[in-house]
């Protein structure tokens, strides 16, 4: 069940944070809120691209965690895995996308 978890939280992450939250605001307010890449600035667009990069790496570790889990464990810092290190980053990631809401 661990394996899938950083799948499961980027998941909801995106589909709280980019489907859910723009669906909301288009709804209230005509427009969903998402602007990227319309400031003309290249300092601005690679910070976009920057972000959108980031988040398409957590989704491939994510997806490479939930198939082959031992092969990215070679990776994983030196924190001394377990139960509560699952219980902490389980937490971390439900308190930030509570905040995101």
């Amino acid at each position: 069940m661990t394996r899938w978890l950083p799948l499961v939280f980027v998941l909801l992450f995106v589909g709280v944070g980019f489907v859910w939250r723009a669906w909301l605001q288009q709804r209230r307010f005509g427009h969903s809120g998402i602007v990227v890449f319309r400031s003309g600035r290249w300092d601005q667009h690679l910070r976009e691209a920057a972000l959108l990069g980031l988040i398409g790496l957590l989704a491939v570790q994510a997806v490479w965690a939930a198939v082959d889990a031992p092969l990215l464990s070679t990776l994983r810092l030196p924190i001394g895995g377990g139960a509560l290190a699952t219980l902490l980053g389980s937490g971390l990631a439900f308190g930030g996308i509570a905040l995101m809401v």
